[in-house]
């Protein structure tokens, strides 16, 4: 996806999520909402093998781990854990280092993997 299909963040109006804003492979899941009532969700590719990820991508998504990432409640806001995924996951381009909390930034942008990544822009 180029720039124009990005979402201003002063033009979002729904709720906490994370908004696709690039995808080097199609068919990535366009909006993971933060609406959670648990006290986190997890982020992951489907696996025939094991428990589902509560945010699944496809096989195809093979860059992604089966548990590449949690999001977590965090006070008033959210945090993100790497969960030793192979391929990163980064918050504004910086790779997150495995197992540690980060704040998820309003209006800045997660990737999962540097390798075929997936891009989301934060909305709080």
């Amino acid at each position: 996806m180029d720039e124009s299909t990005e979402i201003a963040e002063d033009d979002y109006s729904g709720g906490a999520c994370l908004e696709l804003i690039e995808s080097a492979i199609p068919g990535a899941i366009p909006r993971i909402s933060l609406d959670f009532t648990s006290p986190f969700i997890t982020i992951g590719r489907t696996s025939s093998d094991e428990t589902q990820p509560d945010v699944a991508f496809s096989k195809d998504f093979s860059r992604i781990g089966r548990k590449h990432a949690r999001i977590e409640k965090n006070g008033n806001g959210y945090c993100i854990i790497d969960l030793g995924s192979a391929n990163h996951t980064l918050i504004n381009n910086q790779v997150l280092i495995p197992n540690q909390p980060y704040p998820l930034p309003d209006g800045g942008e997660v990737t999962f993997t540097t390798s075929k990544p997936v891009k989301y822009r934060i909305h709080l």
